[in-house]
């Protein structure tokens, strides 16, 4: 006669193996659906009002210059919530489609949504200087990020405000 010892251990081993057997199966599967390449998030239900799901899905195709898909992505999410890093992209998205004006005012939005944030200020000081040729706009932003506190100095902002001292060295010497 089996001891119950055993028989209690056999299964046991029986169910951790299912488990962990679902638990990987499950994983790869979410896996292959973040990482699969043109998968439409229509066909998946649960993730039209996942705002997390969406600012990630808008940031894979900006990576892949899938500006359109992006706008679409981010207008869905703006549905949901609205914040500066989704008007920095929606900006961003906008650039490379010429459509300058609107990018304007998503840059704008998010400055306004975090003033002391260096990113967006830059952004727009770029638009102004290489796609609008409005170098006195550009100016004035480079003199608001060059004058804006930083809380903790990072290296992005550093490299920020030195781009925008040299942008206004570069007028000063007339070499705009």
């Amino acid at each position: 006669m089996i001891k119950r010892k055993y028989i209690f251990n056999g299964i046991f081993i029986m169910i951790l193996t299912a488990s962990t057997f679902l638990f990987f199966a499950k994983h790869n599967e979410y896996k292959t659906f973040i990482y699969k390449e043109k998968e439409s998030y229509s066909s998946i239900p649960i993730l039209h009002d996942n705002p997390q799901y969406l600012i990630r899905r808008a940031t894979y195709l900006f990576a892949n210059k899938e500006h359109n898909n992006v706008i679409k992505t981010l207008d869905t999410f703006s549905y949901y919530i609205k914040s500066d890093e989704s008007e920095l992209l929606y900006a961003k998205a906008l650039i490379p489609l010429r459509q300058y004006q609107e990018a304007e005012e998503h840059l704008k939005k998010s400055i306004k949504m975090y003033p002391s944030k260096f990113k967006a200020r830059y952004e727009l000081m770029i638009l102004y200087k290489n796609h609008l040729k409005n170098h006195e706009k550009g100016l004035a932003v480079a003199r608001e990020i060059v004058k804006l506190p930083e809380k903790i100095p990072t290296g992005l902002s550093l490299y920020i405000k030195r781009y925008a001292k040299n942008y206004i060295n570069e007028s000063e010497n007339g070499f705009i």
